[in-house]
């Protein structure tokens, strides 16, 4: 009865408070099952229970969006297999922990809502209104260019601009050094970056402190006309016209 698809709703409404663990699954997975019940049994700490709601069409999207961050990773890859899973919720799991529930995001066909190629995971890792963490999730990827669009992203959680600007490719540190939402805390880090292209970016950063910038011009040897030129420029709070002096580099 639990597996019919023509099992009365009301039925079907009873024997989810079966004391069988084995009826109340059936009961999950049922595509005939209420909403309100699928949202009860969404809530059920049986794993394998919340993995046949994830997977039920008839389960909504709130349900769903509960269900893509549950701690099983089965769980989280029925909510990427269910018809009803929205690119947004896609969005996230395509850069889930575990391989598996990406795996499923992307062997999913009709794109938009299928996996992600390395292409559109930069183009998420550009987007401004890309959550918080999905982009922390991405700043671990193995393609700097996705790490490097991380870093570039105004919306980027400023621990992961402190975990990226000791990234190992220089493109991304140069990324980080550019952004003006980098903090402090890693312009003066970047300021001792090996490579000239990462110091001059921190140098032209509005969130550089002052002391920093004039450590950086005294530095470099290739500035020394320039300020020579341009030192009584430097002021107390005034380092815009100095500073825009290098932007030829």
């Amino acid at each position: 009865m639990t597996k019919s698809s023509y099992a009365p709703k009301e039925i079907l409404k009873k024997l989810s408070n079966n004391k069988n663990q084995f009826v109340r699954r059936n009961v999950a997975k049922n595509p005939n099952t209420p909403k309100e019940i699928l949202k009860k049994l969404s809530n059920n700490k049986n794993q394998f229970l919340r993995r046949n709601v994830a997977k039920n069409p008839n389960t909504t999207i709130r349900i769903l969006e509960k269900l893509s961050v549950d701690e099983y990773w089965f769980v989280r890859r029925n909510v990427a297999k269910n018809p009803n899973t929205p690119i947004r919720i896609l969005e996230k799991l395509s850069v889930d922990e575990d391989e598996r529930v990406r795996g499923c995001v992307a062997s999913i066909p009709n794109r938009p809502k299928g996996g992600f190629t390395h292409q559109e995971k930069i183009k998420l890792a550009e987007n401004p209104n890309t959550p918080k963490e999905i982009l922390i999730r991405l700043s671990y990827y193995q393609g700097f260019s996705v790490r490097k669009a991380v870093a570039s992203n105004p919306n980027t959680p400023k621990e992961i601009s402190k975990k990226l600007s000791n990234d190992e490719d220089v493109a991304v540190r140069k990324c980080v050094a550019s952004n003006p939402n980098t903090p402090e805390e890693a312009l003066i880090r970047l300021s001792t970056d090996g490579y000239l292209p990462v110091r001059i970016k921190v140098m032209l950063n509005p969130n550089t402190p002052k002391d920093i910038v004039v450590k950086l011009l005294n530095e470099e040897e290739r500035m020394e006309k320039v300020q020579r030129e341009h030192k009584h420029k430097l002021k107390e709070g005034d380092t815009d016209h100095a500073i825009s002096r290098f932007k030829y580099y």
